[in-house]
């Protein structure tokens, strides 16, 4: 993305417009796959947690697809 920001400086204005949406969208995606991965890394240590105090209670306390 740094690369995108550094050539957005050099560019004519015509060309610019083009080149700051493409950034706006290739920032977005970034965002939601991160968010995505944090989400994902939740679920599992509460999957974890779940199998460590497993017994302890008659159903499950989480599901791995929510």
């Amino acid at each position: 993305m740094h690369q995108l920001e550094e050539l957005l400086r050099t560019i004519p204005p015509y060309v610019e417009d083009p080149l700051e949406r493409a950034l706006t969208e290739i920032s977005s995606l970034a965002t939601n796959m991160n968010e995505g991965k944090r989400e994902s890394e939740s679920r599992h240590k509460l999957v974890q947690w779940q199998a460590r105090i497993r017994g302890k209670f008659p159903s499950p306390l989480v599901q791995p697809h929510r």
